[in-house]
């Protein structure tokens, strides 16, 4: 996947926005699930498919998940978790620009994050 123009960016924004990693978790039958976190009010880049991107060695990566994380409000924490590649079908009106496997994701309000979850489950056993 090649450049792809969504809004106006600069090398910049690219520079200074958070590059997402994913944390690894072991679950009882052996199989892994990788998350990633997305917080509110911060310019986010994330892999459009992460598993081009990320393996675990003698693993199999069963979900991948991304959980969207408050830090404004008093209360904090998680204002949900979804499905990996559902969630970036759902960020899509969000993303400045794609380039090869990747997605700068604009910085997003707590309002904009939880809208995200309009019409969907959120998803509480990670």
């Amino acid at each position: 996947m090649k450049k792809k123009q969504m809004h106006q960016t600069t090398p910049q924004q690219w520079k200074d926005a958070y590059s997402a990693s994913p944390r690894a978790y072991e679950r009882n039958d052996g199989t892994i699930l990788m998350g990633f976190a997305l917080t509110e009010d911060t310019d986010s880049i994330f892999p459009i498919l992460p598993e081009k991107q990320w393996a675990v060695q003698g693993k199999t990566i069963g979900e991948w998940m991304i959980t969207m994380v408050s830090l404004s409000r008093p209360q904090g924490g998680i204002i949900g978790q979804m499905e990996y590649h559902q969630a970036m079908e759902r960020l899509e009106p969000f993303i400045l620009e794609k380039n090869d496997n990747l997605a700068l994701i604009r910085a997003m309000t707590h309002e904009e994050l939880a809208g995200l979850f309009d019409h969907a489950a959120r998803d509480e056993s990670f």
